[in-house]
């Protein structure tokens, strides 16, 4: 077939739903592999999976989710599609020598070479393919044709078109688009056919070249040797230095905004969020000793949304501030591994990413940290993806290099001062990532350089590499407490006492000796070794908070490696001279004890400890547990005891818990985000594969003779009959649906993808909203802007514009041309 004889091809509804109805169970549950939107909800036959299938957001969906490679190889085929010519004719117009394989070594090393070097200028319809081995663009053209991209325009035995024509390794995860291409079914070569592709696939394509331009160009794969080049390897021993360092700054940070807080909740903004006067306020008790710099209250902000996002701090809707939860004592009291834990599990569920960022120019200011607009639904996908890709590029480089090494997977230059440039995030992870996903990439690329910064904090990366606890990531939660327990030392409860009135402990504290130590003196320096200084001042105020000078004395004689210095004791002496207060405090029983051995063996207990026992004077203890509490207690420690006339001392269990028994690992794990109740929910390009027994449950039922009926009407399937709550879900078009065996995924139209597509190219659309009352108006008009959950709308009869919420928007569409009848759905 030439071009000259041949027409252009491209697939309408009724050619998507002829091919669907000949294709096979496999061939079938391909497609539903590939594209995993189609099948959540739950189709009711062939017609609906057709118009699925043939939806532009569907389609924008799935280009999104292929690699460089697929990608060209697509645009390739839409452009022999509109020249009406095969894959091998167009490839012999552009190289003059068809026949790679005849080439010599030098000729095709040149060649390849030169591609690379061209990719990214590559953006014409009529370019080469970006990998000159034939075998892997048959690959491409196998899955676009799994996908339903693409069928053969003209093929002997139409009825015959898919039955088993796909490769197995089609459907594997790994080695998709790598290796060899295998034994082909089909008895003509992919390349010699002409593919009729999507009628959709030239504006999809389009509009995302509109919108990135040269951003989405085309990346190789990082080879082998750039894995293992001497310049790009790095110690082990100082990523996992680097990693540890930043993991103890980081509690030691989130530990001192919690001590704040829970003194001076952060006030809200009657805009909502915590607004720039607060951070700086909130950011001067941070650091009293210099003044609020513009990157300091930047990192206040972060760690409001970090704590947040663990659940250690939540909005009191009563007074609009930020204040501590039940789990913010628990969570400061716990192992540092578990803490950890905590932290970075709240932060891959997080809609917001990054967590802080500034304005869109240099000159903005730091936006109001903890507010409920700036929110993105593929946010949790985004930090899995990245740190996925990084995980296989770690794995494929400890192949090639010592296990004492490590390779630099990236480079951050991000200004203080400034916005970042084209060049703040650059490396081999950039690279994999433009290479693995390029269009939804350079979509997200912005955000990258501070995820990145923000995974450096929680020790997942460090100089540069992948640390070992964001390696055990990809793996689960658990698996990185793990690795972060045997690396981490043991804490340590014990200091060195200075007669410069100051105590150095002797490794990290424990949370325990860290407060008292935090109740007596100031804490110089940052990190998990802090240095800590007496003064007058700081006394006075450990004695506003319930120290006596003989528990200071006895607190520190126990914990301090060197006798007190005679500087220390005069200190603490004229301290509690100097010191006028009444003392207030809560008690829920006191106990009258008769010497001074039983009042010993109360306050050194750990589990009357627990119950916060206090001597009062030589002879009365309080604690603030009940006296039905403490009775047990006392028994237990072998006191008798006597109850005081019309009190009550007797009965019940103590419902202390041992302070030795720690929570499990799981229970460090938040099931969902915080931020949870207003979630923003889309369908990212990482989303796990469908269940394969579910897609062959699917498949086997949309093939069954109930759902082949022309009208498209069928009974509801066993699975539906089932499980009526997922059928009404499907019925309803609901947002969320559960995959077996791969968790909870939300499926949701790209509304704000088509909505941005639309102001690139200037589009006109028929946008239908919602009110509050429930009643649905449309509006015609050509988008503007969308920005900050508001969409701007020149319409089309009016000179004025109009802004919508878009959580008001139901639907989003294509609005026919001004004289057409016709339109064409952007969004379901």
């Amino acid at each position: 077939m030439s071009g000259h004889d041949a027409v252009p091809a491209f697939l309408e509804l009724h050619d998507v739903l002829r091919e669907l109805r000949t294709r096979d169970e496999e061939a079938l549950g391909a497609l539903l592999c590939e594209r995993g939107d189609l099948a959540y909800p739950v189709p009711a036959d062939l017609t609906t999976l057709a118009l699925r299938a043939n939806s532009e957001m569907s389609l924008r969906l799935f280009v999104q989710r292929l690699d460089s490679s697929c990608l060209h190889t697509l645009g390739w085929t839409v452009s022999c599609a509109e020249r009406g010519i095969s894959v091998q004719e167009a490839m012999q117009e552009q190289a003059p020598v068809a026949d790679t394989a005849g080439l010599s070594a030098a000729q095709e090393s040149h060649l390849k070479s030169s591609e690379r070097e061209s990719s990214e200028h590559e953006s014409s319809e009529h370019s080469a393919p970006g990998h000159s081995d034939p075998g892997r663009v048959r690959k491409n053209l196998l899955r676009l044709r799994a996908a339903c991209l693409i069928v053969p325009a003209q093929w002997p035995g139409q009825e015959g078109l898919s039955k088993g024509d796909l490769s197995e390794q089609i459907l594997a995860d790994e080695g998709r688009n790598e290796g060899e291409l295998g034994e082909l079914r089909h008895d003509e070569d992919p390349l010699t056919l002409q593919w009729a592709v999507q009628a959709r696939l030239p504006h999809v394509l389009g509009s995302f070249h509109a919108g990135l331009g040269s951003q989405a160009a085309a990346q190789p794969e990082p080879a082998a040797d750039e894995l293992a080049a001497p310049a790009q390897l790095v110690q082990q021993a100082l990523v996992r230095n680097g990693s540890l360092a930043a993991i103890a700054t980081t509690l030691d940070d989130v530990d001192d905004l919690l001590a704040i807080v829970e003194q001076s909740p952060a006030q809200t903004l009657r805009t909502d969020g915590v607004g720039m006067r607060e951070l700086k306020r909130l950011t001067t008790l941070r650091r009293p000793e210099q003044p609020a710099r513009d990157p300091d209250i930047g990192e206040t902000g972060w760690l409001l949304e970090l704590a947040a996002a663990a659940g250690l701090i939540e909005l009191d809707v009563k007074t609009d501030d930020w204040r501590l939860t039940a789990l913010a004592p628990r969570w400061r009291g716990a192992a540092q591994h578990y803490r950890i834990q905590l932290l970075v599990s709240g932060w891959l569920l997080s809609p917001r990413s990054p967590l802080l960022l500034r304005g869109p120019h240099p000159s903005a200011r730091i936006a109001p940290a903890l507010s409920r607009e700036r929110q993105r639904g593929d946010a949790p996908d985004l930090r899995r993806l990245l740190l996925r890709v990084a995980a296989g590029l770690a794995e494929r480089a400890a192949e090639v290099i010592p296990e004492d090494r490590g390779t630099r997977l990236y480079r951050l230059h991000i200004p203080d001062d400034d916005q970042p440039g084209p060049e703040a995030f650059g490396g081999l992870l950039s690279q994999q990532m433009l290479h693995r996903h390029p269009i939804y990439t350079a979509r997200v690329r912005a955000a990258l350089p501070w995820i990145v910064r923000e995974a450096e904090r929680l020790g997942l990366f460090a100089a540069g590499a992948l640390a070992p606890a964001g390696h055990a990531l990809s793996h689960s939660l658990q698996e990185m407490a793990a690795v972060v327990e045997s690396a981490l030392p043991p804490q340590v409860e014990t200091v060195v006492v200075q007669s410069d009135l100051t105590a150095v402990a002797t490794g990290t504290l424990s949370y325990g000796a860290a407060q008292a130590l935090g109740d007596l003196a100031e804490k110089e320096g940052r990190g998990g070794v802090p240095t800590y200084r007496f003064s007058s001042a700081s006394l006075h105020r450990g004695m506003e908070r319930g120290w006596t000078s003989d528990a200071i004395r006895r607190w520190l004689s126990q914990h301090s490696l060197t006798e007190l210095p005679s500087t220390l004791t005069t200190l603490i002496d004229d301290a509690a001279r100097s010191f006028t207060a009444v003392r207030i405090g809560t008690a829920g029983a006191w106990i009258q004890v008769p010497d001074e051995q039983t009042r010993e063996l109360l306050l050194q207990d750990s589990r009357m400890q627990g119950l916060g026992v206090l001597a009062l004077t030589d002879d009365i203890v309080i604690t603030r547990g009940t006296a039905r509490e403490i009775a047990p207690e006392l028994r237990r420690l072998g006191v008798k005891t006597a109850a005081e006339p019309g009190g009550e001392a007797r009965g019940g269990e103590s419902t202390a818990k041992d302070s030795d028994a720690g929570p499990s690992s799981q229970a460090w794990v938040l099931p969902s985000s915080p931020w949870q109740s207003t979630p923003v929910r889309t369908l990212g390009v990482t989303a796990e594969d469908p269940d394969p027994t579910h897609i062959a449950e699917l498949a086997r039922s949309l093939l069954s003779p109930e759902s082949g009926q022309p009208d498209g009407n069928r009974p509801r399937s066993d699975r539906d009959a089932a499980d009526p709550a997922q059928s009404d879900e499907a019925d309803r078009g609901a947002e969320v649906a559960r995959v077996p065996g791969s968790g909870q995924h939300t499926v949701d139209t790209d509304m704000v993808g088509t909505l941005r597509a639309a102001v690139a190219s200037r589009r006109r659309m028929r946008i239908t909203r919602v009110t509050g009352h429930g009643e649905a108006s449309s509006v015609v008009g050509v988008p503007t802007a969308v920005n900050a959950g508001r969409v701007r709308v020149q319409l089309s009869d009016k000179e004025d514009d109009v802004v919508m919420l878009l959580h008001r928007i139901g639907t989003v569409e294509d609005a026919p041309a001004e004289g057409s009848a016709t339109s064409s759905a952007a969004n379901s």
